[in-house]
């Protein structure tokens, strides 16, 4: 199984204003309904070679968001997370860091990017509707283990109870 294995470097951001987080889901470009595969997210993608993982996300950031003044504040930290491979027919890993960015700009509610450049599609376009929530009361599960670090995220905000 380890001719198969498949290790990529990616970034994430939770970007927070007050005591609200950025995430995004992925509509069908035909309804507007969201992509119940694609489950809600936070921004992120792969660091490209020669890249450091700073650069990477700070781009990310930028690419996939619209924002030109979100603020990195801090590094969370590193994780693996393995995918299930009798979905993927491959066993993928990816190396995680998470970062924390603070949104200094006027933002709408909602919002939508386009992404001309996704790395597990390349060639095509994606549509990213970004919405904010509050971390508290409105939590709902991020896809694919991206909700590791939140509650170091809510802790560094002073959001934990105890």
């Amino acid at each position: 199984m380890t001719d198969n294995l498949i290790i990529k470097k990616k970034v994430y951001a939770y970007i927070t204003k007050g005591d609200k987080l950025l995430v995004f889901e992925q509509p069908d470009p035909q309804t507007g309904v969201p992509l119940s595969e694609a489950g809600i997210q936070v921004p992120g993608g792969t660091v490209e070679k020669e890249e450091n993982i700073k650069t990477a996300v700070i781009r990310e950031v930028l690419e996939e968001t619209g924002l030109e003044n979100a603020i990195l504040l801090s590094f969370l930290g590193k994780t693996r997370y393995t995918f299930d491979p009798s979905v993927y027919d491959k066993t993928m890993t990816h190396e995680r860091y998470f970062f924390h960015f603070q949104c200094e700009e006027e933002t709408r509610s909602t919002w939508k990017i386009v992404e001309r450049t996704p790395s597990l599609d390349p060639g095509h376009i994606i549509i990213l509707q970004y919405r904010w929530i509050h971390l508290e009361k409105d939590m709902p599960e991020l896809i694919a283990g991206q909700g590791e670090m939140l509650p170091l995220l809510l802790e560094t905000l002073g959001l934990l109870d105890g």
